[in-house]
């Protein structure tokens, strides 16, 4: 129902014309269509977005975009593109000084880069959770525990996985 009402936005938008609008509703819409299964609607969403922000120079909402595009690209096991867009996000992030895609986007690409093996991820991963702590995001903090178990794991490397996940239990 959620999802529908902001497709029905989405084409509201489109027939006013407001593509900054559109551009939002697509990534509103995205989020929810990735967590319901539906990762083929989600990620043609945030692309879609992507474009329009890249063509209206909106930095700002382009990295949350760019962040988003690299969720999903790890989601769906697509580890370099997640790197890829994920770094751009980074970057833009950091520049305009937006915190909470840069704690999303250090965690996206820190768990894809940790997952194809790149231990540089942990970093990422353990910047993206120090960041969290700092700013108040218990979200995010756990997040970021998830993510940090999940890559290791995914390298059934348990030995360094043991810390992080006592320290995330007892921070959840």
């Amino acid at each position: 129902e959620g999802i529908q009402a902001l497709a029905d936005v989405v084409e509201i938008r489109r027939a006013t014309g407001e593509r900054r609008g559109v551009a939002d509703a697509l990534l509103l819409r995205a989020r929810p269509l990735s967590c319901a299964g539906r990762g083929v609607e989600a990620n043609a969403a945030v692309t879609e977005a992507a474009a329009i922000l890249e063509s209206l120079g909106e930095e700002r909402d382009l990295a949350r975009a760019y962040s988003e595009q690299s969720a999903n690209a790890a989601y769906d096991e697509r580890f370099a593109e997640s790197v890829e867009v994920g770094e751009r996000a980074i970057e833009i992030a950091t520049r305009v000084g937006d915190r909470e895609t840069l704690i999303r986007a250090l965690n996206n690409t820190g768990c894809s880069e940790l997952q194809r093996g790149d231990d540089r991820g942990l970093g990422m991963l353990e910047r993206s959770l120090a960041l969290a702590r700092e700013d108040g995001r218990p979200a995010e903090v756990g997040r970021a525990y998830i993510n940090i178990v999940a890559g290791l794991a995914y390298r059934h490397d348990w030995r360094r996985a043991e810390p992080y996940i006592a320290a995330g239990v007892d921070y959840c």
